[in-house]
């Protein structure tokens, strides 16, 4: 392990990331690195640009580019105490998924179930409560 990897799985455990966290993390400076083939304290905000357009452009779920911005902000600010415009690449927006909508037929279907199941409950609890208070 580098000193510089071990330096930031040092002040990634200070903080109290999680282990999947740093794991996470630790791999996505790693690729970055070894997609440019230098040292990432070596590669400047250009790289860190154009890598975050090739994750992007590789059609990666929102999740993992968030994880990309996330470690290398992480990496070039508090690791290598580096003030660098990071903060300007954006989280995007996360697509808002419409809730399925049942149909009044499939409401009155759900709901017809729901009542002969509660009423078979009920009429077995009933059973036992007679039971149980005939055998006293």
């Amino acid at each position: 392990m580098t000193a510089l990897r071990q330096r930031m799985l040092e002040d990634l455990q200070i903080r109290h990331y999680s282990p999947t966290t740093i794991r996470l993390y630790l791999y996505a400076v790693r690729e970055f690195a070894k997609h440019f083939g230098k040292p990432p304290d070596q590669l400047g905000m250009e790289h860190v640009r154009l890598q975050l357009f090739l994750t992007k452009d590789k059609k990666v779920s929102t999740s993992t580019y968030v994880l990309m911005v996330c470690a290398l902000r992480f990496f070039y600010t508090q690791t290598l105490h580096r003030n660098v415009a990071i903060e300007r690449f954006r989280f995007p927006r996360r697509q808002r998924k419409l809730p399925s909508i049942l149909s009044r037929e499939e409401v009155k279907a759900l709901l017809e179930a729901l009542s002969s199941k509660f009423c078979e409950e009920v009429e077995k609890f009933g059973n036992l409560a007679r039971r149980s208070v005939s055998s006293i």
